[in-house]
């Protein structure tokens, strides 16, 4: 596992390789510690506690950006370490009651987790002097959050899977996906002022604006690419 700088205060977290899928795990610094953008899968999450610990900015927080378990399935480990856990009311549901959300294939390797901090509006959650503004954008799940946050003075967005390279479109196959709202969703966040934008799987330091109006562009026409289906995973590399 490796910390691979972005800015001076922004990281890409690469997790260990592993035979499940594993999101793009962002670290932001703060004066007094550090907070994560999704936690993974849980794979590396013992060696990335201890990884921010040694930078002298241990993890406080963890903003999750929605329930799947790429996304969250490690969010137990973290909060056993006392590190709060945040969501959209939704997505929270879904991590304590309903966990066949979480991992629709292995919905039995999912132990419930109860979220710190629910939101159930948009609301500025400051953390010291990280003000971290919180935008809902559905589609994707009904849970699913975005997060805007000023970093070394650029406006830093994270979407999750709300879109993709090139305006695509991730995994679709959750029962609460819906289109419709992922197109409102793009066309909210198509009206902020930001600089980089920073997916689940992938991030852009100059074609963001660009591939939210191709997501846009291509939902209005029918042009997505739509993939509904399941995958067989090995189920010794889960760690929880």
């Amino acid at each position: 596992m490796e910390l691979i700088k972005i800015t001076k205060k922004l990281f890409l977290v690469r997790c260990k390789e592993n035979k499940l899928p594993e999101c793009n795990i962002y670290g932001v610094l703060y004066s007094k510690g550090s907070f994560l953008i999704d936690c993974g899968n849980g794979f590396s999450a013992k060696e990335m506690i201890e990884k921010f610990r040694e930078t002298k900015h241990p993890i406080t927080h963890i903003f999750l950006t929605h329930c799947h378990f790429d996304h969250s399935l490690g969010a137990g480990i973290f909060k056993r370490e006392g590190i709060k856990i945040i969501s959209h009311i939704n997505a929270a549901t879904s991590l304590k009651e309903e966990i066949f959300r979480v991992w629709y294939e292995h919905p039995e390797k999912v132990k419930p987790v109860e979220v710190d901090i629910e939101l159930k509006k948009e609301e500025e959650v400051n953390i010291e002097e990280m003000k971290i503004k919180t935008i809902y954008t559905p589609g994707h799940t009904s849970g699913s959050m975005s997060y805007l946050i000023e970093i070394e003075g650029k406006r830093c967005l994270f979407t999750g899977d709300l879109i993709a390279e090139e305006g695509e479109l991730p995994w679709a196959g959750s029962i609460d996906f819906n289109m419709e709202k992922v197109i409102s969703s793009l066309e909210k966040i198509d009206k902020i002022d930001f600089d980089y934008l920073f997916g689940g799987h992938w991030y852009s330091l100059k074609d963001g604006k660009k591939w939210i109006e191709e997501g846009i562009e291509k939902g209005k026409r029918g042009k997505w690419k739509i993939d509904k289906s399941f995958k067989e995973y090995n189920l010794e590399e889960v760690k929880k």
